[in-house]
């Protein structure tokens, strides 16, 4: 039995008087899971609207709650020390508390990644709870069958097709000998899935060879080539654009551990006014090579090539650009470090204002610009493609200099950072702000 459903169209529920009956079970079922075990649904009504239409109205009589008389764990391992007092602080259900079928089960998953934590990822928790419905008690007991506690010996790599294994041991967490954890396999997996050359990778642990067990990576490489297609419209006080990207990628490019990546933007202006910018096509191609674990070790760098034509209200401006950069991450992969040079040619061969020293631009109607880039970035969103809570900032500073190869010296701060919060399923609010400033500049 449910309310309309829709915001615009508007999808009325028939009233039926079997699921009626239904919803009374499910209501006395729901209560009693909540510790109101002499709860009861006494009478429903029904209320006419207008012609055709009703309110159902369910009475509830609650009853008084069951309380938890005693908490008990049997089973806990004696190594570490102090393991079983840790195992009462993380129930989060005592006496005098209200049973709740739901924190009961929360309970039993917090003892089980307590025992995984500690060392036992085999453990296995069973649990009683005894009712007495006329005195409103309970008592609840858990059994833990811990298992063997587990040493992590060297892991063994499977599913590789080009890729080199000696990479992922690389970034492989735990050393052997070292005690099983689940922040060590998962900052594994998280450290090989940031190479992005893999869609999944599965760690697995075989219980039967005893105590001291190699884990097996299970990995499966991505498609090594890869096409993109898309389209957008873009609109400002200035122009409308009608915009196309395709994009190319190679992964395994001459080398293993090289991915080519070719994105083309091409769209087309249109001036909304006769005195703003003009009509014209524009757009950029890019073509980029990165490398993984070079100059160093888990560094990634880049170098990247592309030409430009962009349409603005003062000139059009097109010429090839180059940039390197390297980058290494930190903090299970949330922090990002970055710091690069670049350098490219402005050639403006179109120039709608009276004079062209007015503008900045130089009377070769051409100028040079090179550069320093660092930036650094975090990332505590819940997702890349669709995240729906956390936040992500960055950071970016250039300095232009003579000695980048450009011709005037500027410095550019660029800061940004977004937000996420989902106050309710499938709505996500997002906000961002970004800015930026010329702290030392000429023109």
């Amino acid at each position: 039995t449910h309310p309309p459903e829709g915001l615009v169209r508007i999808k009325y529920n028939v009233y039926d008087q079997d699921s009626v009956a239904a919803d009374r079970l499910r209501i006395e079922s729901h209560l009693q899971k909540e510790g109101f075990f002499a709860a009861k649904v006494t009478q429903v009504e029904t209320a006419k609207v207008r012609d055709r239409y009703i309110d159902v109205v369910f009475q509830i009589e609650e009853g008084e709650p069951t309380r938890l008389a005693s908490v008990g764990i049997a089973g806990v391992p004696s190594e570490p020390p102090g393991l079983r007092d840790r195992a009462f602080d993380v129930l989060e259900i005592g006496n005098g508390d209200r049973y709740s079928e739901t924190k009961y089960l929360l309970a039993k998953q917090a003892l089980t990644k307590l025992m995984a934590e500690e060392g036992y990822p085999f453990a296995e928790i069973t649990g009683q709870v005894l009712v007495d419905r006329y005195r409103h008690k309970a008592a609840a007991r858990f059994l833990v069958d811990a298992g063997q506690r587990v040493t992590l010996e060297q892991g063994t790599i499977s599913g590789l097709t080009y890729f080199p294994s000696a990479t992922i041991a690389k970034r492989i967490a735990w050393k052997p000998g070292q005690r099983y954890a689940p922040g060590l396999i998962k900052k594994t997996r998280n450290d090989i899935l940031s190479l992005q050359h893999f869609s999944t990778v599965r760690i697995g642990l075989d219980r039967e060879q005893g105590t001291r067990i190699p884990p097996n990576l299970a990995i499966r490489e991505s498609e090594r080539n890869e096409l993109r297609a898309g389209g957008g419209f873009a609109m400002d006080p200035l122009q409308w654009r009608a915009r196309l990207r395709g994009g190319y990628t190679r992964r395994g490019f001459l080398s293993p551990l090289n991915t080519l990546t070719i994105d083309l933007r091409p769209a087309y202006a249109i001036a909304r006014e006769q005195d703003g910018a003009v009509s014209g096509f524009v757009g950029e191609l890019l073509l980029a090579i990165d490398r993984i674990d070079f100059p160093a070790d888990f560094y990634s760098s880049r170098v990247q090539v592309g030409y430009q034509i962009d349409e603005v209200e003062a000139f059009s401006t097109r010429g090839p650009q180059l940039s390197l950069s390297t980058n290494r991450r930190f903090y299970r992969q949330r922090i990002r470090a970055s710091a690069g040079w670049g350098i490219r040619l402005d050639d403006f061969f179109q120039v709608r204002v009276t004079s062209s020293e007015e503008a900045g631009i130089p009377a070769s109607n051409s100028q040079r610009v090179g550069y320093y880039q660092q930036s650094i970035l975090a990332d505590f969103r819940d997702g890349v493609l669709q995240p729906t809570k956390g936040f992500f900032a960055r950071f970016r500073i250039e300095e232009g200099t003579p000695f980048a190869g450009g011709v005037s010296s500027y410095i550019r701060v660029e800061p940004e950072a977004r937000g996420y919060y989902s106050p309710v399923p499938r709505l996500v609010l997002a906000a961002r702000v970004a800015g930026g400033t010329d702290l030392l500049g000429e023109d």
